[in-house]
């Protein structure tokens, strides 16, 4: 299998109950092999008393330093040339991701598996299965990666 690495990263903005605020969590990182040989597994609870619906939006993470490809034991890697502890979030132009949950979710219970993958196209893919019904809701791709 021929790999190749992100140039971007990519990160998923999400409720934090603690702050009471969005932030954002990176859920691929520049450098990173693709296509990804398993999916990165996401559980999510809802976040208030019936809630109806989760959204997800999707940013690109730019890094503001300078980076190069190594290979350590044929792999790709990333080396930071520059510290590119900066980095900025550009969120896809496409509309966010809603998800229904049926029956509403109840506050602080898990609900959701997601499952993020990116394929040979460099395509970010997503499948969302409901963990009280077990049953699959949604497979899709959302778009190109960087």
């Amino acid at each position: 299998m021929i790999r190749d690495v992100l140039n971007q990263g990519v990160s998923l903005r999400f409720w934090d109950q603690k702050t009471k605020k969005h932030i954002w969590h990176p859920l691929f990182l520049s450098g990173q092999p693709w296509p990804t040989t398993k999916p990165l597994e996401l559980i999510i609870s809802a976040s208030t008393m019936a809630q109806e619906e989760v959204e997800l939006k999707i940013a690109d993470q730019e890094e503001n330093g300078i980076l190069e490809v190594i290979y350590k034991d044929g792999i790709p890697c990333i080396n930071d040339i520059q510290n590119s502890s900066n980095s900025t979030l550009i969120p896809w132009s496409m509309k966010p991701l809603t998800i229904k949950l049926n029956p509403p979710g109840e506050s602080g219970l898990e609900c959701l598996k997601i499952l993020f993958s990116i394929d040979n196209l460099c395509q970010l893919n997503v499948e969302v299965i409901d963990l009280r019904s077990q049953s699959q809701i949604m497979k899709k791709v959302l778009g190109l990666m960087k």
